[in-house]
This record gives structure tokens, C-alpha cells and sequence, in this order.
């Protein structure tokens, strides 16, 4: 997954799309530390 993908996906889970929330939690959980900084906390 590319950096644009996260950023997608993080402008998604901001909109309330909890797919896309979960989706970044569990690429940073599988040790993608890039995709870390995206999750919304």
C-alpha cells in the first residue's frame, strides 16, 4: 500500500467511514509503522 492509499484512507475514516479506520489500525498493528501515523486517535 502506498502513501497516497493512506492518505485516502485516513480522509476517509475522518468522514466517518469506519471501514477505513479499521483498515489503518491493522496495517500499524502488522508492523507498518508508516501507516501509524494516519490512525485518528
Amino acid at each position: 500500500m502506498k502513501q497516497e492509499d493512506m492518505v485516502l484512507l485516513r480522509e476517509e475514516c475522518s468522514d466517518g467511514n469506519d471501514r477505513a479506520c479499521h483498515t489503518l489500525e491493522r496495517l500499524c498493528e502488522n508492523g507498518r509503522d508508516d501507516a501509524c501515523q494516519y490512525v485518528l486517535t
